[in-house]
């Protein structure tokens, strides 16, 4: 909540400005006390009436208390919230950036937590983090001032600094549990496993009641292959989609929890990403096998190749908003079924091929690139820009262009949108002719090598049975694992992570190193990389 609603309640609806202070304190109910001579109390009624969204008035009376002695980075405080609150960020910056460049007599912390507050919505990380520097060194032992700047450091990557900061905040609070998660996210990003799993039991154990801290807590067994506890522990995500409207709220049959299917219709919701959907894909035959007539809900783009996995017998476009118009007797969400497979990595099921573009796909894609000379390679180093996490997922084009310069290969851009793509005479760009996941899988399809971070097209080209090398962080996933090794869920697919995080070169120079191998038809450098030639 803000310092402004907490401290007069919910804002009523915007009055008209005043003509005078003198009438504006006359005309406001249940302030006919106040005295324009008073600068607290004409304080107080300014911070009322920007509550209420009357900047004029509120500007009036808040001049006047200036003119008192009222000090001038408290007013630039309440107009600064209301901008916040309003949702005018970068607003809220201009107003307070120029009072701090000029300099304040007598620092105050807090003015510095409310400039980070505002360069953080403003999207101006490196900035926020400045401030919130500055607002931790004037109250170093105050645990939300410092898990602010954890969080903020967390962020822009610098994750050793915001794990030390973390453990400083925790020393004063424990229980604190935005820098619990942030204190979580910087273990996991610097492999300290052990202690980003006793974050998440830490946020479970203080807070029972919360399924956000329960899938957390998933995340880190299922890293561990801890599958007997990480799979039900993941069924708590059912959270995010009431938050965002998911389509549970609207289904009426029972959800399916493993019992018989023999003569039933299972409808199975496709949730979280596309690569989600790709990688549970795998199952729909087994769910077939139990005598289901099985139907996939998703959205547009994935319909035609998901509808061509076996055992699928209709798709129908996913809508929030409405009961699907067909009977069916029981209803999953896709990533509940490793949970209903009770899948661990003995049974894990990772067929070499389940998923395949449509002839027509195949022809024109065959067709289009027969002329390219070389290993042909596909290449996407980016997913998408409003992933939470999207920097530990996704490189710059810069990151990449050194592979381009390795003679006996030609690049595919895979990538829609192609973030900061440079056009280069080694790399051919059909993104306007890549509508749907089966026009990207029909070019897939025709490649000898796929190059990728984890997005959405490592999972479709694993799942295509195409060898396919994944860049990573150094961030653990348990889709993929957090070592140079083959991924057990996909037996065509090889992770090569980075030495330090963010260190997206040291990567890339040992996928350089291999692609170099396998155009010279030398031994492979590691052992054990995937034979594409």
């Amino acid at each position: 909540m803000s310092f402004i609603a907490s401290l007069l309640g919910k804002g009523a609806a915007a009055q008209p400005a005043k003509p005078t202070l003198e009438q504006l304190i006359r005309r406001t109910p249940g302030l006919h006390r106040l005295f324009p001579d008073d600068p607290e109390r004409l304080f107080n009624l300014g911070v009322l009436l920007f509550d209420r969204g009357d900047q004029s008035g509120g500007m009036l009376a808040l001049q006047r208390a200036i003119e008192l002695g009222i000090p001038e980075w408290r007013t630039i405080m309440v107009r600064t919230r209301r901008a916040l609150i309003d949702r005018q960020a970068r607003a809220a910056l201009g107003l307070i950036e120029p009072f701090l460049r000029e300099g304040v007599s007598m620092p105050n912390p807090e003015l510095y937590l409310l400039a980070g507050s505002s360069a953080w919505e403003a999207g101006e990380m490196r900035k926020a983090v400045g401030y919130y520097e500055t607002a931790a060194a004037l109250k170093p032992r105050d645990a939300v001032y410092l898990g602010s700047l954890c969080g903020a450091l967390g962020i822009v990557g610098e994750y050793q600094k915001s794990y030390d900061v973390a453990k400083r905040a925790l020393e004063l609070d424990r229980r604190e549990a935005p820098t619990l998660q942030n204190l979580a996210i910087a273990a996991r990003e610097l492999l300290k496993l052990d202690e980003f799993r006793q974050a998440n039991i830490d946020l479970c154990d203080f807070y029972p009641a919360n399924e956000r801290f329960r899938c957390l807590l998933s995340y880190s067994l299922l890293i561990e292959e801890n599958f007997a506890e990480g799979w039900p522990m993941h069924e708590n995500r059912d959270f995010r989609y009431r938050e965002q409207g998911f389509r549970e709220s609207t289904l009426k049959a029972p959800r399916w929890k493993g019992e018989s299917l023999e003569g039933k219709t299972l409808l199975i919701v496709c949730e979280q990403g596309a690569g989600d959907n790709f990688m549970v894909a795998r199952w729909f035959p087994e769910i077939k096998k139990r005598g289901a007539r099985v139907v996939i809900e998703c959205i547009a783009p994935l319909m035609g190749i998901l509808g061509r996995v076996p055992g699928v017998d209709q798709v129908i476009m996913l809508e929030n908003a409405k009961e699907p118009d067909l009977h069916y007797d029981l209803w999953v969400g896709s990533m509940s079924l490793p949970w209903i497979f009770q899948v661990t990595r003995e049974n894990i099921h990772a067929p070499a091929r389940y998923l395949q573009p449509s002839g027509a796909s195949e022809a024109y894609w065959k067709e289009r690139v027969a002329p390219a000379r070389g290993l042909k390679i596909g290449l996407a180093w980016a997913g998408n820009p409003g992933h939470s996490n999207d920097l530990a997922r996704s490189m710059k084009f810069t990151d990449v262009e050194p592979l381009l310069e390795i003679s006996g290969t030609t690049f595919f851009n895979l990538q829609v949108p192609a973030r900061d793509l440079v056009p280069r005479a080694n790399l051919l760009s059909y993104t306007d002719e890549l509508l749907t996941f089966d026009d990207t899988a029909g070019l897939i399809d025709q490649m000898d090598l796929v190059i990728c971070v984890d997005t959405s097209i490592a999972h479709l080209s694993s799942a295509l049975g195409r060898p396919t090398w994944i860049v990573s962080s150094m961030r653990p996933e348990w889709r993929w694992g957090h070592a140079d090794l083959p991924v057990y869920w996909y037996p065509t697919a090889k992770l090569y992570c980075c030495e330090h995080p963010l260190d997206w070169a040291s990567a890339i120079r040992k996928v350089a190193r291999d692609i170099r191998a396998l155009t010279s038809n030398a031994p492979q450098a590691t052992g054990g990389l995937l034979d594409v030639v």
